[in-house]
């Protein structure tokens, strides 16, 4: 489906959603709230940056190993998270391409493995750097490069003319989120809260209607039997799709 509704569409049904109840104070700022916990809570198909090998029109370029390093200069600035890493082999053809975990985070670690036996890499945000689980012994006369997938930080909006990243079909999502702090900054109990039950977050009014639409638009994305983005870090799944629950990332 085509991205044609913009935010004031979304005001438009968040009014007549919310049945009377005045839209003092709903405005960008806020439009910007619910854009962003909508943006956080899966890394959407819509909103991913791969790379490509150098010489080609990349989003953006593949990073070339070097030997006995272990971190390695993004060249990016708008990282979010990230959500797959690969090492590829390029002087072979065909180039040898290996999956490699997500790590949230990896210790300095200067005694080199081979491109081979490395096994994960992460994003290090504080030195904007990816590092890989150790230093790596590049072979003379081989080449290698990693490359990934990442979420970029989410675009402001600051127009209500502005279209949104998702398809027309998830408008409701954005309505549910206005409506939601309407009640809330008008103190209307429909607003519900969120209260814990066993460890995990349970929601309640329009704060889940809210959450559990964008559960619904989370489950209508298929990447497969993929693991999810942090082994060592264990996130819910759902049909082992990647996906970060609520739980994560709930609205108090």
């Amino acid at each position: 489906m085509a991205k044609t509704f913009t935010v004031d569409d979304a005001f438009g049904l968040a009014k007549k959603l919310a049945k009377g109840i005045p839209f003092a104070g709903i405005d960008l700022t806020i439009a910007n709230i619910v854009n962003a916990t909508i943006y956080k809570a899966f890394p959407w198909r819509d909103t991913l940056k791969s790379s490509t090998p150098a010489g080609t029109s990349p989003t953006w370029t593949e990073v070339s190993l070097t030997d006995g390093n272990q971190d390695f200069a993004t060249g990016l600035t708008d990282i979010y998270r990230m959500t797959q890493f690969w090492i590829t082999r390029t002087d072979t053809s065909p180039n040898q391409i290996r999956n490699i975990d997500v790590a949230k985070n990896i210790p300095i670690d200067l005694i080199p493995k081979s491109p081979y036996a490395v096994r994960q890499a992460s994003y290090q945000a504080g030195i904007n750097k990816f590092r890989l689980e150790s230093a790596v012994s590049v072979p003379s006369g081989t080449t290698w490069t990693l490359g990934g997938e990442y979420q970029p930080h989410p675009t402001k909006l600051t127009d209500l003319e502005n279209p949104f990243w998702f398809d027309d079909e998830h408008l409701e999502v954005f309505a549910k989120g206005l409506v939601y702090w309407a009640y809330r900054l008008a103190d209307d109990s429909r607003a519900g809260a969120m209260r814990t039950s066993d460890g995990k977050a349970v929601y309640t009014g329009a704060l889940g209607e809210f959450m559990q639409a964008i559960d619904s638009m989370a489950g209508g994305e298929d990447f497969g039997n993929i693991d999810g983005y942090y082994p060592d870090w264990p996130i819910a799944t759902v049909d082992a799709r990647r996906y970060y629950s609520n739980d994560v990332f709930p609205i108090i």
